[in-house]
């Protein structure tokens, strides 16, 4: 009997097909939308997002109903990750290359598709999250996106937040909710005592894989001739210019809460251009050739 009922549930999850779902397919109108204005999802916040969270969320519950019913695990088949490829896979992206064949990636747009998922899963999971949709905007308890408030004062730099009014949430917002409902990884050994030890080891991770670079060019002068072309330059701008608008970002937002820890503007800064100086291993000013944007 126990074989028997193995056998169908591994029956049932061979037919379980994703694409055949026609809540996944409806959700290629808004993914074919968000990619057409994905330049300009950022200056938007979450609005431009939240069509195609809740199709996500329609997706969800036929995934669960399908699972409930057939002895399955939900989170085998929807994940961030899982349906993150599905989505890319509705519009064929990447769809072009590079001068180089290597696929052209739009981070603006995967960020935006990520962060539908999360803001489909955050929906989703209301009880922990307390968020919801009201006219196409998000909301979401002040102290559960802000389980803290900086007091500006130096003695005491935090205190509870008790507020549990519904505030609008922001993209930083989203961040906050959407660590509470992610999946547990294994960490290493904290390094820091900051909260967020993953990206702070994310950004050691980069900066010495780009140290091992420059290594690698003192070593060989023909490194980078050799082993660079048009695409990997172009990523380098872009972490560049990156890294240049967080740190700007921060050092606003820092500065941007008011005294009932709300902040004033939320709005999101963007890099133009960078202006930097050059010099060569004698310390002398060399004309620049290279540009950040």
């Amino acid at each position: 009997m126990d074989k028997q009922k193995k056998d169908d549930t591994k029956k049932s999850s061979d037919n379980f097909k994703l694409e055949n779902l026609s809540s996944y397919k409806n959700c290629k109108l808004d993914i074919q939308n968000l990619q057409k204005i994905s330049e300009k999802v950022e200056q938007t916040g979450l609005v431009a997002l939240v069509g195609l969270s809740k199709k996500i969320v329609s997706f969800y519950n036929d995934v669960n109903a399908h699972c409930e019913k057939n002895s399955l695990k939900t989170t085998d088949y929807f994940n961030l990750t899982t349906i993150r490829k599905n989505l890319y896979e509705l519009v064929d992206y990447p769809q072009h290359e590079d001068a180089d064949g290597k696929p052209i990636r739009n981070y603006v747009f995967e960020n935006a598709v990520s962060r539908s998922i999360k803001l489909a899963l955050v929906l989703i999971n209301k009880e922990k999250t307390k968020a919801e949709i009201k006219d196409n905007v998000v909301f979401a308890q002040s102290n559960i996106i802000y389980p803290h408030l900086p007091t500006g004062n130096k003695d005491v730099k935090f205190v509870a937040n008790n507020d549990t009014s519904l505030i609008k949430v922001s993209t930083r917002g989203l961040e906050m909710l959407w660590s509470k409902i992610a999946p547990a990884k294994t960490k290493k050994s904290p390094t820091t005592k900051d909260e967020d030890v993953e990206i702070l080891d994310t950004f050691k991770e980069i900066r010495k894989i780009l140290n091992v670079e420059i290594l690698a060019r003192q070593k060989n002068p023909k490194y980078l001739v050799d082993k660079y072309g048009v695409s990997e330059i172009v990523e380098l701008r872009k972490i560049t210019q990156f890294a240049l608008r967080l740190i700007e970002q921060k050092e606003r937002d820092d500065k941007d809460f008011d005294s009932n820890g709300n902040m004033k503007n939320a709005n999101v800064i963007s890099v133009e251009s960078v202006e930097f100086k050059v010099k060569d291993h004698k310390n002398l000013p060399l004309t620049r050739v290279s540009k950040v944007s």
